[in-house]
C-alpha cells in the first residue's frame, strides 16, 4: 500500500479546481496578510499564529 492508498484526508490528492493554492499549506504563509472585516474595512494584519 502506498501513500496515496493510505491518504484518508485527501492531501495529496489532485484538485480539479484549480484553486488560488495548494490543499495543504503552512500557517506560517498567512503571516502578514491584511485582514478585512464584511464592511471592506482593514482591521490589521495577521501577526502571529
Amino acid at each position: 500500500m502506498n501513500y496515496l492508498e493510505r491518504d484518508t484526508l485527501g492531501i495529496y490528492r489532485k484538485e480539479k479546481s484549480g484553486g488560488p493554492g495548494p490543499a495543504l499549506m503552512g500557517a506560517d504563509t498567512l503571516i502578514g496578510d491584511d485582514v478585512y472585516n464584511l464592511q471592506d474595512e482593514k482591521l490589521g494584519d495577521i501577526k502571529e499564529i
